[in-house]
């Protein structure tokens, strides 16, 4: 069966990122733009409109089918898998951002749009195994790739440093904001089921959050591995509490020893808020994300919970901190 992936030929961005795309050689994957010819006759022999928005034909003759929404992620996902997946809708996003923004409307004028994902760049990260990152701007509500100066500053900050000590060296996975706290979200190689949260507006409070499959909840610890406490939900209401022990490892890697104190009493302040303020509605988003065994449904509520936890989390920290 083939495959194409439809861009609009007028978008110059859409052409650039297309031509990379088709550069990448991915077996059975064709990349053409909606006026090409054989488009137009595969789309008028299977009984088709040229469609509207992002679309994967996929098949031959009146058999020929288009794919929009979650059905052409999950398919493009199948077809390169989750890591050619990860570069391709990473790659259109950053175009797809950077045309938006200069002529204020999203269209149909997109590769792959924002739909391919919750979670591009999110792969790197075991919060979000397979994840991509939407493909829009600004980043309230959903996670969009980091610009290359929000990483290097994040990157090179005393909070995120003590982390690369702690679980190794960090890669971006996306930024995400509720229009009051941005977030920049880091993963680790050496600790994929770690993501550390960053606040985006000068990188001084960070704090790492896991999920615990066996608990069904998610764990924060400090940058230098100092677990803080989980939050879980239990008959319906957030249950915040406070770790027992001073430290534990943060990773399947090991945590370094905890280099920084941090009194309890700021660490209470810290779950306490969290318990306070996050949604009963959200923290069922990550038990699932924590708990589902269908990993499509885990890649949308892993990526829904790093966006509504993270701008709460960053909060508290800054509060308690």
């Amino acid at each position: 069966m083939t495959h194409v992936l439809v861009f609009d030929s007028s978008c110059a961005a859409c052409s650039r990122a297309a031509r990379a795309v088709a550069e990448m050689g991915i077996a059975g994957l064709e990349v053409r733009g909606l006026s090409d010819p054989d488009v137009l006759g595969r789309l008028r022999e299977a009984g088709l409109e040229p469609p509207d928005r992002p679309a994967l034909l996929s098949g031959d003759g009146t058999e020929a089918r288009l794919a929009t929404g979650w059905t052409m992620r999950r398919r493009l996902a199948g077809l390169v898998g989750w890591r050619r997946a990860r570069l391709i809708v990473r790659l259109v996003s950053i175009e797809t951002r950077a045309r938006t923004e200069r002529s204020g409307s999203v269209s149909r004028r997109r590769v792959i749009g924002a739909g391919v994902a919750m979670a591009a760049g999110a792969v790197a990260s075991g919060l979000l195994p397979e994840a991509a990152a939407a493909a829009a701007s600004p980043a309230t509500g959903r996670l969009v790739p980091a610009s290359n100066a929000e990483a290097s500053r994040a990157l090179g900050s005393t909070a995120v440093q003590a982390a690369v000590r702690t679980w190794g060296a960090a890669q971006p996975v996306g930024v995400t904001s509720d229009g009051t706290t941005s977030v920049l979200v880091l993963g680790f190689a050496n600790a994929p089921d770690v993501a550390l949260l960053v606040d985006n507006a000068d990188g001084k409070t960070a704090l790492a959050v896991r999920k615990d499959p066996r608990g069904g909840a998610l764990q924060f610890f400090g940058v230098d591995g100092t677990a803080f406490g989980t939050v879980s939900v239990k008959g319906g209401k957030v249950v915040a509490t406070q770790a027992s022990g001073a430290s534990a490892a943060a990773s399947s890697a090991g945590a370094a020893v905890p280099a920084v104190h941090i009194p309890t009493a700021k660490i209470r302040c810290f779950i306490h808020c969290l318990g306070a303020h996050l949604q009963a509605s959200c923290i069922l988003t990550c038990h699932t994300c924590v708990t589902t065994p269908n990993p499509f449904s885990r890649v949308v509520a892993c990526a829904h919970c790093l966006v509504c936890a993270g701008p709460e989390a960053i909060r508290c920290a800054r509060h308690c901190f």
